[in-house]
């Protein structure tokens, strides 16, 4: 903001190029002499007081001649004297004038630089204030930085100690998997090296199917009767159905719905996928004599858990005396265990058997199920002689021999 405001553009010029004030033209020449020392930029040059200021504003010192009471005057001198005198006092009066005006210009002028000092000091409070204002926003925009990058540094180290969590976490998992394919490869590589041995028990590698030596026969006979699973590991498709909304379809129920055929082939699928461990040796579905000699357990029993009725165990039919509580077929391994540790010998499902030990042609199938309840059929000598069935109730066993 300007210190005051003015249109005189040679006043405006001397303030804005800080010019010496210039005698104001038609003045008179001591009334100019007063102003330029009243508007002196340096408070020494300027007047001492306002009563020396208005002194020299009024005019110059009267002349005239001093009559001394001990001189003469000449009349003529005399009258120049009044001439003289009169002039003066007409001089005079226009110098009252510019007087009025000079003092009328003074007080504008104190006015002016009183104002422009309060204008310029209000000036200076303002930039003061602007400045600590700015001062104030600068503090708070660094501490806003400062909390911006606090916050990411934090934000980072969450992200890294996350990161490093999970890489921790990524590691255990690789040891773990690697120390479980180590254990499978050593499990494989044992599987590979090892073979059946007389007088202990196999386990199929292919389909983890059991079975247990039978020293008086000399073949490993399957511990359990084939199941669902097992069977499925060959005709991923193969459905065992159910009976009357009661499954036969279970994992670990014996397969239905083949006959001696399908049992062959199953066989030799086996053979074919544990070749490798086999050493020679074959599974097959037992002859009619093996199944007789397991199912008796070598003492010549009537049925396969002894010599009267009713069942003391297995999986058949309501008899008179006897119910197992089962609809259908049931796991193998709920099937009942014989003397010599086979399970669903008797009952469960039917099992085919060959004629003889090459196991290439259909003799009979042997054991009943969980359908009979015929005292006769639960015999050990009972045999069912079509081949080519496949009912809900039909199923088959392995032996593993040369």
């Amino acid at each position: 903001d300007p210190p005051f405001v003015n249109h005189d553009i040679s006043i405006l010029r001397e303030v804005v190029l800080k010019e010496p004030a210039q005698p104001i033209e038609g003045v008179p020449e001591h009334v100019n002499s007063a102003l330029l020392k009243a508007l002196a930029k340096e408070p020494t040059q300027r007047f001492a007081s306002c009563k020396a200021f208005v002194e020299a504003l009024s005019g110059r010192v009267r002349r005239g001649v001093i009559a001394d009471a001990q001189t003469r005057v000449h009349p003529g001198a005399l009258r120049e004297g009044h001439a003289l005198r009169d002039r003066g006092r007409a001089d005079a009066r226009p110098s009252r004038a510019w007087l009025w005006l000079a003092s009328a210009a003074v007080i504008v002028i104190f006015a002016a630089v009183s104002i422009g000092a309060v204008l310029a000091h209000n000036a200076k409070r303002a930039e003061t204030a602007r400045a600590a204002t700015a001062a104030a926003q600068d503090a708070v925009q660094r501490e806003q930085d400062e909390r911006r990058k606090q916050e990411a540094l934090a934000a980072e180290a969450k992200k890294i100690a996350g990161d490093n969590q999970r890489l921790k976490a990524e590691r255990a998992q690789l040891a773990t998997e690697r120390k479980a394919q180590e254990e499978q490869e050593r499990i494989a590589k044992e599987k590979q090296t090892l073979q059946p041995a007389e007088g202990k028990p196999w386990t199929s590698p292919a389909a983890g199917m059991e079975f247990v030596w039978i020293p008086v026969l000399k073949i490993w006979v399957g511990k359990y009767e084939v199941t669902n699973s097992e069977y499925r590991k060959k005709e991923k498709a193969h459905d065992s159905k159910d009976y009357q909304g009661n499954s036969l379809y279970g994992e670990r129920q014996p397969v239905v719905y083949v006959n001696f055929d399908d049992a062959v082939a199953y066989a030799a699928w086996l053979t074919e996928r544990d070749k490798a461990q086999l050493g020679g040796l074959r599974y097959r579905v037992p002859s009619e004599a093996e199944w007789m000699v397991f199912a008796q357990c070598g003492d010549g029993r009537e049925y396969p858990w002894g010599n009267s009725m009713p069942p003391k165990y297995g999986n058949y039919g309501k008899t008179s005396g006897y119910d197992d509580g089962y609809a259908v077929s049931i796991p193998v391994e709920k099937s009942a265990r014989n003397d010599w540790g086979l399970y669903g010998v008797g009952g469960n499902v039917w099992e085919c058997c060959a004629t003889g030990a090459s196991g290439s042609s259909f003799g009979a199938w042997r054991g009943a199920s969980w359908y009979c309840d015929f005292s006769g059929n639960l015999r050990c000598a009972c045999r069912i002689l079509v081949g080519s069935a496949r009912d809900n109730d039909d199923g088959f066993r392995l032996v593993v021999s040369r």
